[in-house]
Parts: C-alpha cells; structure tokens; sequence
C-alpha cells in the first residue's frame, strides 16, 4: 500500500515538473525548484525501500517463528503382540567395535530395541549375557544378543569386520560368508556364517543398523535344522526396530479370544498398554530392568491373568496352595480412560528372598459394556521408594486400552 501512494506522490510531481518546462520558465528560480522536487523524489524512494525492506524482514522473522514454534508430530508407536519378542538393549558403549577393553555403560532402562517374529516358540533366546555359550547347558542358546548399543561401523554393515566380540570373548570372522539385507522397516543389517561350535553345524554372526549411528550385534546358530535362508533370514528380514530417540514408544498388544457356536476362534477383545522405560515384556510378565540386571530373584512387576466372566465368582484362579487368598485392603478406582475397577492387596515375602516383603496389588478392570473383568497384578517391594505403585504402576493402569 505504501508502495503504491507513492508511486502516485511521484507522478504528481512528475507532471508538475513538466509542466513548469512547459511554460518556458528557464530562470534561476525554476532551476532550484526542479532540484527541491528531485530530492525530494530520492527522499521518498529511499523510505520506501526502507519500509520495504524492514516489511520483508518481518515477514521473514514471521515465517521463521512459525515453522520454529509448528509442533513436532509424535511418531507411530512400535507394538508388540504375543506372537513377537522385543530384544531389549540396556547399555551402550563410545568404543570402537572390537576395540579392546571397551567400557559397557548400563543405563537400568531401555536403550532400543529389536522385535522378531516368535510366534513358533521353538528358539532359545538369551539377551544381557557375556558369554555366547551356555552355562547352563550342555546346549547352546539359538539366539545370543549382546544387550549393548555400539557405534555404528561402516566394516561390520559392509562385509569388513574381521571379529565378533562380547565383554569377555572374540570369535574370528576371517573368510566367513556374508549375507546383507533389510530388516520390515528398512534397517540395513550384514550377517557372518562361520563354522559351528560342538554339535553346531553353522553359526552366524550379525550387526543391524539400529539408526541415530547405533548398531546391535547378535548371533544365531544353526543346529542342522535351523539354517539362515530356511529359518533365520525370513526372521530377520521381518523383524523390526525400536529407537526411543525416534519419538517412538513401545505399545504391548494382548488379544482375548471367544469361539463361535461352529467352534471357530476369533478376537473379542484386543487390550493394549505402555510400560515405564525401566520394565521389559516377556508374554505375559513384564519385568524390571534394573533388578534384573542385578542379578535379582524378586523381579516381577507385572501379570496379565486374563478374564473373568461375572459367573467365575470363586477367583479359583487366584487361590495360594488351594486356599482362598486373604486380602488386607479392598478399595475401587476409575482408570483415566473411564475403566472402573476393583483393587485388592495382599501383602507376603519373596520366594527368593527371604527377608524382603512383597504387596500384590491385584487389579479387576470391567470391560465395557460386557460386564467381565479383566484380571491383571502389579509388585511393590519393601525396598522400593515410598511412592513406586503411584509412579510406575498407576500410569501402566492408566494407559490400558480395550
């Protein structure tokens, strides 16, 4: 707009001159005039680039803000359902890979992790061990992987690394084949088929590109039976990966089944929640982290029982030894979703250890309009801080979906 007045204020002034040399008025006088209007003219146009050109800026400035202030869209969760199991990583490491005395950092609460296809049950998996073979068995574990986080390196994804290492061992890579590939979401992963130890026919070690410059190191190994195109590689090629760093959160999925009058299964009910970063999910347990990594007995912090119809009134499921359990408190709740429940408690001590106390918060969740009760459990301890139900347990309640 002030562009445009003046441009008008210039024309004006323009006609004016002209008509001034129009009436032959050569004199002094004239002359000084003619040069007052063409200052002025530069005056006016030296503002307008001026107010021009501070508009543009705050435009500019506008602009910047409003993409610097736009909210960051939150990514998809990663689910899990019961026929996957989350490969967890709990520690990382600034080392090199195969550099030696590299120092493994733990941070008690999960780093990333890996979700394969277990729908078969027949693999065993051993995550958080420093050894690749067993110590508790004459056989050796199907799946080994090293719970720690590594700097991703450009020889292991590529063909190129000449070692495997763990805390406490290295296994040579020298002449091993090779096979690359993507996992489901498009990870770059590069695995090692080497010579199998005792009864093994084959092993393969392998790094997976984890993303944000982070790699996992695992391996598999292959009895007769359970070789890399057959069983492992369709495995791996499905499987997919969790980065918090992404944005990302881990949502478990459980599914309660009903049959028909033909006798045909089918899905009633799928249930949903999110743990704490601290706890992990195996089936129907989930598990603290930090405990577990300790070495601990009492690690329980979480049960899925499944549900109750309204005619199961005897809790049969639920008695200790054959007996009825007795409960020291009996209160009722709505979750934040608008869940109502019914909470017992019950307090007793650890199988495992002995001089520590544990409260069973045991937890009826009515499902709409149905009137069953989904029956879950949650574990405080006596060394726990003082408000750890609150803090951990209540937002898992919380975050159940049905």
């Amino acid at each position: 707009m002030k562009f445009i007045e003046s441009a008008v204020l210039l024309l004006c002034l323009l006609l004016l001159a002209s008509c001034t040399a129009n009436l032959g008025n050569d004199s002094a006088e004239s002359h000084t005039e003619e040069t007052e209007i063409s200052d002025e003219l530069e005056e006016i146009l030296a503002k307008n680039d001026e107010s021009s050109s501070e508009t543009e800026t705050e435009a500019e400035t506008e602009t910047e803000t409003e993409i610097d202030e736009k909210p960051t869209e939150e990514a998809a969760p990663i689910e899990v359902d019961e026929e996957h199991r989350a490969l967890y990583f709990t520690s990382r490491t600034d080392s090199a890979y195969g550099e030696r005395d590299t120092e493994y950092v733990r941070e008690n609460k999960i780093l990333g992790a890996l979700i394969v296809d277990d729908s078969d049950y027949s693999l065993t998996f051993c995550v958080n061990r420093a050894k690749v073979e067993n110590p508790y068995s004459d056989s050796n574990y199907y799946v080994w992987v090293d719970n720690c986080l590594h700097p991703l390196s450009e020889d292991c994804m590529n063909g190129g690394a000449a070692v495997f290492t763990t805390e406490e061992e290295s296994y040579s890579l020298d002449g091993a084949e090779t096979f690359a590939g993507k996992t489901a979401d498009g990870a770059d992963y590069c695995f090692y088929k080497t010579a199998g130890e005792g009864d093994e026919a084959a092993r393969y070690y392998g790094f997976i590109d984890m993303g944000r410059e982070k790699m996992a190191a695992l391996m598999f190994a292959d009895d007769g039976e359970h070789s890399w195109e057959e069983y492992y590689k369709p495995i791996i090629d499905k499987a997919y990966i969790f980065n918090p760093e992404n944005g990302q959160r881990l949502t478990y999925v459980r599914y309660i089944t009903g049959s028909d009058e033909d006798g045909n299964i089918y899905n009633r009910y799928k249930v949903s929640f999110n743990l704490p970063d601290t706890w992990d999910m195996d089936y129907s347990v989930g598990g603290d982290l930090p405990r577990t990594l300790d070495g601990r007995y009492s690690t329980k912090r979480f049960e899925i029982c499944g549900l109750i119809s309204p005619e199961e009134t005897d809790e049969s499921d639920i008695k200790y030894e054959g007996v009825m359990p007795v409960y020291d408190n009996v209160s009722s709740g709505e979750t934040a979703r608008g869940y109502e429940y019914t909470l017992k408690t019950r307090n007793s001590t650890s199988e495992g250890e002995i001089n520590l106390s544990v409260k069973w918060h045991h937890i009826w969740l009515k499902t709409p309009d149905t009137g069953e009760e989904y029956y879950l459990r949650f574990l405080t301890y006596g060394d726990d801080e003082a408000d750890y139900y609150e803090k951990y347990c209540l937002p898992v309640l919380d975050s159940i979906l049905i």
